[in-house]
């Protein structure tokens, strides 16, 4: 009975398994060459171009997608899973992924005060929270980062002030905003923007020697971002985005589970 059983379970988890996998395979990540280093200091141009980019973004206050179809590759594998994206300026955002047959998979979001993120996969399924003051403690991997995620999400303003450098290839600008990971890495935030159109068409973070840690590319309201070191991509479609709606100030409250972990210690 036992051997039974355990065979039964075996092919529950296989069927399972084979049901998350997603026909419309995501595409591998390709070379990822290293990203063009910064002049110091901003011209003219590009002070201009910042200006140009928030006079597009300086009504987003809100932002939520109720139904975010993702797809998400680690290794040779593609999940298809959904989610709920949440935003209010500046840092308050959640996200939840579900799928259809499993249930809620994965919570990230934070708050003025700190970040969270919860997995079913972790081991223990703990909620994990850290302090913004405490992120370069945490050890926390990028793809988990609401930082990046905010700023993958393209919709917020620029702040010049943090913006330290520049390099600029024909028509397009590359913005730098300097930082600090939670690997306690040296890091820049690189903005790719298209000088005629004001147009930003990519984020992404590295190094300072221009090794690449994560991109993510806009086509339209599709988004792919990479993360070469998890060896990791996700697609996502914000087509139905929507603007300055009235959100919850729950959303922005630390989830309340059994088994909580402080990463900033």
């Amino acid at each position: 009975m036992r051997k039974a059983a355990l065979a039964i379970m075996a092919l529950t988890g296989l069927l399972i398994a084979i049901l998350l996998l997603s026909r419309d395979a995501v595409a591998p990540i390709a070379y990822i060459p290293p990203l063009p280093l910064p002049e110091k200091g901003l011209g003219g141009d590009a002070l201009a171009l910042i200006d140009r980019i928030n006079a597009k973004r300086a009504g987003n206050k809100t932002f939520r997608i109720s139904s975010l179809p993702i797809r998400l590759r680690q290794g040779g594998t593609t999940t298809r899973c959904s989610g709920n994206l949440t935003y209010e300026a500046e840092k308050n955002f959640r996200l939840v992924v579900s799928h259809r047959i499993t249930g809620k998979e994965l919570e990230i979001g934070s708050n003025s005060s700190g970040f969270w993120f919860w997995s079913k996969r972790m081991d223990p399924p703990a909620i994990y929270f850290c302090e913004h003051k405490n992120l370069t403690k945490s050890n926390l991997k990028t793809p988990l980062n609401p930082e990046w995620l905010i700023k993958a999400m393209n919709i917020c303003p620029l702040d010049p002030k943090k913006v330290s450098g520049q390099t600029r290839e024909g028509d397009r600008v590359f913005l730098y905003e300097s930082s600090r990971d939670g690997s306690n890495r040296d890091v820049n935030y690189i903005y790719e923007a298209k000088l005629s159109s004001a147009e930003v068409v990519s984020v992404s973070l590295g190094l300072l020697d221009g090794t690449p840690i994560a991109t993510a590319k806009f086509f339209g309201s599709k988004t792919r971002m990479e993360w070469p070191e998890e060896d990791m991509a996700m697609e996502w479609d914000t087509s139905s985005s929507e603007y300055n709606v009235k959100l919850n100030k729950e959303l922005w409250r630390v989830p309340t589970y059994a088994d909580r972990i402080d990463m900033g210690y």
